[in-house]
């Protein structure tokens, strides 16, 4: 029978974790941004001025009818060459974290 080899994992261990850290404040992040996006949205499409509802309908039918591996593939190869040409950003990982917090709240 085979056994895992555990000794291959104690040296990765700290970057398991730093892995780990970067998840935990993607994750949180987005989930909040995503929980504010989601309420004004809603607030919005109730909305009895026109243009706001008319917005808030239009968003939330287009990104419905995204697929969603369409969605993250974008915000993961297109709008991190967005940050770094046109607002002039430098390609660091924090250009990719924000990429990703955007991409997840987004869906």
């Amino acid at each position: 029978m085979y056994e895992f080899d555990w000794s291959s994992i104690v040296p990765s261990l700290p970057y398991l974790l730093d892995g780990l850290v970067i998840t935990l404040k993607i994750t949180v992040t987005a989930v909040v941004i995503g929980i504010l996006w989601g309420t004004m949205l809603a607030v919005m499409r109730l909305s009895s001025f026109a243009p706001v509802a008319w917005f808030a309908k239009a968003y939330v039918n287009v990104f419905r009818s995204i697929p969603l591996v369409m969605v993250l593939l974008w915000f993961y190869l297109i709008v991190p060459g967005f940050l770094q040409n046109v607002l002039g950003l430098s390609p660091k990982n924090d250009i990719r974290l924000i990429s990703a917090m955007v991409a997840f709240f987004n869906v």
